[in-house]
């Protein structure tokens, strides 16, 4: 059972994040708090390994800016 929460919560949380990027200005610590990371490094590590790029990038991407600033 807790082996099938935490995948739901791995699929989620990148949606979740996603959505938290393409919608708000919050740096990094905001949105890891907002999704119940203890950290932007956690945060930021876990975003880039399940989504394959930067929140920098993501954003970026997102939004059509092609700005694409190192993540701090």
């Amino acid at each position: 059972m807790a082996v099938e929460h935490r995948r739901r919560l791995h699929r989620l949380h990148p949606l979740e994040a996603r959505r938290l990027l393409c919608h708000t200005d919050l740096p990094p610590r905001a949105d890891g708090a907002r999704l119940g990371f203890p950290d932007a490094t956690v945060f930021t590590r876990f975003f880039r390994r399940r989504t394959g790029e930067t929140r920098a990038a993501f954003r970026a991407r997102a939004r059509g800016t092609g700005e694409d600033r190192s993540e701090g």
